[in-house]
C-alpha cells in the first residue's frame, strides 16, 4: 500500500524540518484537542488471503488472478465486474501488480468467498502494488475505490427468538460471517456492545422503519461515519428476507431482500454485496480527465482532529496528488492539489474528509466548504 507517515501530519511543500507540523500542534494544543486522530483507512486492502491446500515456492498464476479477481471486487464495489471483458485483461496482468506475498496456517474461524469455514490447511496472501494497480483501473476508464472508506456501525436484528440486536459479543454464527465477509469486502465495520444504556434504549423495533435521530444519538461513542440497520424475518420453514437501510452524511438508502433464502446468512449476503456497491458509487473515483490544480477553502473552527482529518483523506484519495498547504489560520484553511476527478465528485468526496463538512457554493475555480460544528 505504499509507505505511510507514522505522525498525524505530513510535510506538503516537500522540504525536510518543516515547522508546519509544530504549528499545527501547538493550534492542537490551544485549542484542547491534542488527542489521537481517528483513523479513516482500511488496512489491507490490496492485501487478498486464499485458502490453499499446500505451501509453494511462489503463487500460481490462477492464484493470483483469483486474488487479483477479489481485488478488483472491493475497489469497485461490483461483484460481477470480474465477469466483464475490460476487467478480465486487467486479471490476465495482475501478475505485474504483486509486491510480495507469503503463507500462514489457516485459523480456526477461517473461511472462503461466501463466508464458510474452509478446510484447506494454509493461507496464501497477496500484498498488490497499490499505485499500479491504480494505474491499471483508471487506464480502463473503471471506479476506483481505495483505502479511504467510511466506517460503520451496524444495527442488526437477526430474527432470532430472544428478540435481541447482534452484539460485539454475540456468539451466534452471523457474527462470525459478518466478520468474514467485511474482512473480504475491506469494509471497517463494528457491532455495538449493547450494554445496559443500549438495550434500554434501542430495541427492535427502532430498526424498520430506523429511527434514525435515536440511533445516531446512541451511536456517538463509536463515531461511525455511516450506520447500516437491517432486520431478518422469517424461519428455517418458510426462509428468511430482510429489510434494510444505509445512512452516510445526507445520503440514505432503503431496501429489501427480493426473494426468500432458505439460510439467514444468505439473506445477509446478498445485502452485504449491495451495500458494498451503494457505498462504491458514493466513494468510488472516475478519473476522467486530464489533471487539473483545484484550491479548495475550508471555514470554520478548526481544530487539530479536524485538520489532520482532512488532510489524512486527500493524501489516501485516488487521482489526487500534490496537495499543498497554502494558509492555515484559526478559522480557515485553504490547501490546493491536482485532480483527476471531476469538480463535482470531488464536492460528494468531502464528507469523508471530517464530520460537519458541507459545501457553500462560491463563483469561479475555488472549492468552499463551511465547517458545522
Amino acid at each position: 500500500m505504499g509507505s505511510r507517515s507514522p505522525y498525524p501530519f505530513r510535510c506538503l511543500d516537500g522540504a525536510k524540518g518543516s515547522l508546519l507540523p509544530k504549528i499545527l500542534l501547538a493550534i492542537g494544543l490551544v485549542m484542547g484537542m491534542a488527542q489521537p486522530v481517528d483513523a479513516t483507512v482500511m488496512r489491507h486492502v490490496f492485501r487478498v488471503e486464499l485458502p490453499v491446500a499446500q505451501l509453494a515456492a511462489r503463487p500460481s498464476v490462477a492464484d493470483i488472478r483469483l486474488a487479483a479477481g477479489i481485488l478488483l471486487d472491493r475497489i469497485t464495489g461490483d461483484p460481477d465486474l470480474a465477469n466483464r471483458g475490460t476487467v478480465s485483461a486487467l486479471i490476465a496482468e495482475s501478475g505485474q501488480w504483486v509486491a510480495e506475498y507469503g503463507y500462514q496456517r489457516a485459523g480456526a474461524r477461517s473461511g472462503n468467498r461466501i463466508g464458510l469455514k474452509s478446510r484447506l490447511p494454509f493461507r496464501l496472501w497477496i500484498r498488490f502494488d497499490h499505485r499500479a494497480v491504480e494505474r491499471a483501473v483508471f487506464g480502463a476508464h473503471l471506479p476506483f475505490w481505495g483505502d479511504l472508506r467510511p466506517r460503520l456501525l451496524i444495527w442488526l436484528d437477526t430474527g432470532s427468538n430472544s428478540s435481541e440486536i447482534l452484539s460485539a459479543s454475540s456468539s451466534s454464527p452471523l457474527r462470525w460471517h459478518l466478520k468474514r465477509v467485511f474482512g473480504r469486502l475491506a469494509l471497517p465495520a463494528l457491532l455495538p456492545l449493547m450494554d445496559l444504556r443500549e438495550r434500554t434504549e434501542i430495541g427492535i423495533h427502532n430498526l424498520s422503519p430506523p429511527a434514525w435521530s435515536l440511533l445516531h444519538q446512541v451511536s456517538q461513542p463509536y463515531h461511525p461515519e455511516a450506520l447500516w440497520v437491517g432486520r431478518l424475518q422469517g424461519n428455517a420453514a418458510s426462509g428468511w428476507m430482510g429489510n434494510f437501510a444505509v445512512q452516510t452524511g445526507h445520503f440514505t438508502l432503503n431496501w429489501q431482500s427480493r426473494h426468500l433464502h432458505v439460510h439467514r446468512w444468505r439473506v445477509l449476503q446478498s445485502a452485504l454485496d449491495y451495500l458494498d456497491s451503494i457505498l462504491a458509487s458514493r466513494f468510488a473515483v472516475f478519473a476522467s480527465h486530464q489533471p487539473v490544480r483545484l484550491s479548495i477553502r475550508i471555514q470554520g473552527r478548526l481544530t487539530l482532529r479536524q485538520v489532520s482529518r482532512i488532510e489524512n483523506f486527500l493524501h489516501h484519495l485516488p487521482g489526487v496528488t500534490q496537495p499543498r498547504l497554502l494558509e492555515l489560520a484559526p478559522k480557515s484553511l485553504v490547501l490546493t492539489l491536482v485532480a483527476r476527478i471531476d469538480r463535482t465528485h470531488l464536492e460528494r468526496l468531502m464528507l469523508l474528509a471530517g464530520p460537519g463538512i458541507h459545501l457553500k457554493p462560491e463563483p469561479g475555480h475555488r472549492l468552499v466548504f463551511a465547517l458545522q460544528s
